[in-house]
Formats: C-alpha cells, structure tokens, sequence
C-alpha cells in the first residue's frame, strides 16, 4: 500500500509511506516499508519493520521499529471475564527529529474492564502512564467510570500526577 499527501504544519511537508504486509500464519504477520517526510533535517527516508502475534487466543503482542526513530512494543491479554490487562512500551531515539517530542521513554499499564447488566452498562479503566524526559520523569494515574443506567449516562475521571514526589496534582471530573 502506498499513501501521499502534504502535511499541514509550518513547512507544508511532503509526506509519503509505503508498506509491505504479510500473514505468516493464522497467528504471526509481518511487514515493512518505508517513510518519507521532507521536514525532518535528520533523515528524509525512515525504514520500518512491525510485526503482530496471536501467542493464545486472548495474548496478543506486536511492535514496530522505525530506523533512527523509535521502538514501539505492545503486550495485551483479555481474560474470558473481559478483564483486559495492556502494557505498552515506547522508546525513542536520543535526537530524532521525526516525531516531535523530547521524551526519551513512554511506559503505559492500562486495566479496564466492561461491566453489563440489564438495565446498565458499565466500563472501568485504571491507566498508569510514565514518560521520561532527558532529565526529568513523570508518572500520571487515571480511574474512569463509564455508564449507563436507566437511560441516564455518566462518567467520572480521576487523574493524578506525580511529577513532585511530596505534593502530586489530582483532580476529577465528570
């Protein structure tokens, strides 16, 4: 497949992407291409690999890497009860220009789980998030509750980060 376009920042880049994909087996699928976008001064042409694995039927792991860019890995496990437990992973080449951000590191944990009954359904979600920064890090926490019942929604989200170990900043909305 290959895709085209101009994008819409400050230098009007050009940006172009061409991948090759392919199935291995039921559970394993591989594939690569390249990327092209003219704004980046450190390297035009990004080549890339990603694959994906079915380990079990409810054990999902995939990653891709991008040549002088980053490393990206994704482990996610569904329980028969629809419990979901995900850890990502993402690392970052030290001065890479193509994405614009200057963390080094991104660990997400992320718990949730679904909840239905007659008259209500319900959805709960615990994210744990840790970027880390050439000489900081952060950590940040959010609880979302979803739902509905007797046709009436709601929601509520509690985020909190620890970027002071004595005093972490923590609201709530709904």
């Amino acid at each position: 497949m290959v895709s085209a376009g101009i994008v819409e920042d400050a230098f009007n880049s050009q940006f172009a992407r061409a991948i090759v994909s392919y199935g291995l087996s039921r559970r394993i699928s591989i594939g690569g291409g390249v990327e092209y976008l003219s704004s980046v001064v450190s390297g035009n042409y990004m080549p890339f690999l990603n694959f994906s694995m079915r380990l079990a039927s409810q054990l999902l792991i995939s990653g891709d890497y991008t040549h002088g860019v980053r490393f990206r890995g994704i482990f996610s496990y569904r329980l028969p009860s629809n419990l979901q437990f995900e850890l990502n992973y993402t690392s970052y080449k030290k001065g890479q220009m193509a994405i614009r951000t200057n963390y080094l590191e991104e660990r997400k944990a992320i718990i949730s789980m679904p909840v239905h009954g007659k008259k209500m359904s319900a959805f709960f979600r615990l994210s744990l998030n840790q970027i880390v920064l050439p000489l900081a890090q952060n950590t940040s926490a959010e609880f979302l509750i979803s739902g509905t019942a007797l046709d009436i929604s709601t929601n509520l989200t509690t985020y909190a980060l620890f970027s002071d170990a004595v005093r972490p900043y923590v609201y709530c909305t709904d």
